[in-house]
């Protein structure tokens, strides 16, 4: 399976399934259930980032310049992923009525 559609589509199918006949099942079905949701989204996203057609609609609606080619946009798209797992949590801070 080498369309982005396709994983697209089969993660959505799974979500359908985890949702559906799977929600009574045990934590482990479950757990195997969002672990496929998961590898079919990302593996969708991988492949639409190496689909061409993508890279040039960017390009056409004025998408980002500097970063027309893919190894330096994944750098840049993994270093912003990385700082915002290293970003501490939003504490909510309440004052005394």
């Amino acid at each position: 399976m080498s369309s982005w559609p396709a994983l697209f589509a089969a993660a959505l199918a799974m979500w359908l399934v985890l949702r559906g006949p799977a929600a009574k099942k045990p934590s482990w079905v479950q757990r195997a259930c969002r672990v496929a949701v998961a590898f079919f989204a990302y593996s969708g996203f991988l492949y639409l980032l190496k689909w061409d057609p993508f890279w040039k609609l960017l390009s056409v609606c004025n998408g980002p310049q500097k970063l027309d080619k893919k190894g330096t946009f994944l750098r840049w798209w993994a270093a912003l992923k990385m700082k915002e797992s290293q970003c501490p949590e939003r504490v909510r801070v309440t004052h005394p009525a």
